[in-house]
């Protein structure tokens, strides 16, 4: 038994799909520019971070919360 094609309309609905999680991507990649844009201009003493580049240094993904 020899497996049939597929129809043409599954498939550019697959490729309809793909562009649609690259463009989602692009959106999580612009969100996440956008938040080290403004942690990169905003005071992070209170974060506990002296600096920028030691936020960027510490590797840590959850922040150090000081209250």
């Amino acid at each position: 038994m020899e497996d049939a094609p597929l129809p043409l309309e599954p498939a550019a609905d697959l490729l309809v799909d793909v562009a649609d999680l690259d463009r989602a991507g692009n959106a999580l990649d612009m969100r996440r520019a956008r938040l080290l844009a403004t942690l990169k201009r905003m005071d992070l003493a209170p974060l506990g971070y002296s600096s920028f580049r030691a936020f960027c240094s510490s590797g840590s993904s959850r922040p150090k919360l000081a209250f």
